[in-house]
């Protein structure tokens, strides 16, 4: 069975849907902390499991005859560690055998202008490194829906000004790592492994999307 946690946010919302496209719904759980906000996915058969990232026992319970658990990354940058460190910890306590966990693409982590996010995705790494578990880490890139902040509505008189110097970023939609999620969540060949992985979304070209092929590492 296989759990999705943030499974109210945009990410882990897509990523359960996916996987409605590949297993049955009776497979998939979702957890939240609100029922209500559930309700879509309860509607499509998903089992909803209420859990918060600060209760450890709502978290082992409902983390319960899980196989396989996607860690969709935590919004709350201040906490973001903590929580995901109580994920693991329960999951561990559980009995789950697999976690998949969105992290985050980037050249050098420790020097870059956004240090203070990227430190909690290093503090989850090394926590799933030390769990004796099972893992894979989806080393996912800035979703490509933020691109109109940074444009601003007055893109075509004003033009893009983007303060990245000579840096690049892959852009890619979040509908596509959501499904390169469910990908490797239902594969094999994906645990532990040290190499880069192409995978993800296939390459291919999805309903009327542009080709997007996301860049996953699994450390």
């Amino acid at each position: 069975m296989i759990l999705v946690t943030g499974s109210t946010g945009h990410l882990g919302k897509a990523a359960v849907d996916f996987l409605l496209a590949k297993v049955p719904a009776h497979t998939l759980a979702a957890l939240a902390r609100d029922e209500a906000k559930a309700a879509e996915l309860k509607e499509k058969g998903v089992d909803v499991r209420i859990g918060d990232y600060n209760d450890h026992d709502s978290l082992v319970k409902a983390c319960a005859g899980i196989d396989k658990l996607l860690l969709v990354s935590s919004s709350d940058l201040k906490d973001r560690a903590i929580h995901h460190e109580n994920v693991i910890k329960a999951a561990k306590e559980a009995g789950v055998k697999h976690i998949v966990y969105t992290g985050i693409d980037m050249k050098d982590p420790v020097h870059s202008a956004i240090a203070f996010i990227a430190a909690s995705h290093i503090s989850t790494y090394e926590h799933l490194k030390n769990s004796g578990m099972v893992y894979t880490v989806l080393k996912n890139t800035l979703y490509a829906e933020v691109l109109p902040m940074f444009m601003g509505e007055q893109v075509m008189e004003n033009g893009i000004f983007f303060p990245a110097g000579d840096g690049k970023v892959p852009y890619a939609t979040r509908i596509d790592m959501a499904e390169a999620a469910a990908n490797v969540l239902t594969e094999e060949g994906h645990e532990n492994r040290s190499k880069v992985a192409q995978t993800v979304a296939r390459c291919k070209k999805i309903r009327h999307r542009a080709l997007v092929c996301v860049k996953m590492y699994l450390l």
